[in-house]
């Protein structure tokens, strides 16, 4: 899906999500800002199929960002939730073209 910025999102994609992509340190203040101001917003969930499931927190560990991560688990986030999207190219991808 594409707004009329020209950025593609996903279903399900919240402020909080493009936040954490955006990766700089302003992103993360703002991101602190909207989980003290919204808490349920770390509750959010990606439903594209590509990334389906996937949470803030997923989100935060696999950008590095520790600070958000445990400001949304401060949220009451489950840590034991997993997301289960699937990626176009799947590792037997990558192995067949090599």
């Amino acid at each position: 899906m594409e707004d009329n910025l020209g950025i593609s999102t996903v279903p399900g994609e919240s402020l909080l999500h493009i936040l954490i992509i955006c990766d700089s340190l302003v992103h993360t203040r703002i991101a602190r800002i909207l989980l003290k101001c919204f808490p349920k917003t770390a509750l959010d969930r990606i439903e594209g199929e590509e990334y389906l499931g996937a949470t803030g927190l997923h989100l935060a560990i696999a950008y590095g960002n520790e600070e958000l991560a445990t400001a949304i688990v401060e949220c009451g986030v489950n840590i034991h939730e997993r997301a289960v999207g699937k990626k176009k190219d799947s590792p037997t991808t990558y192995s067949s073209v090599l």
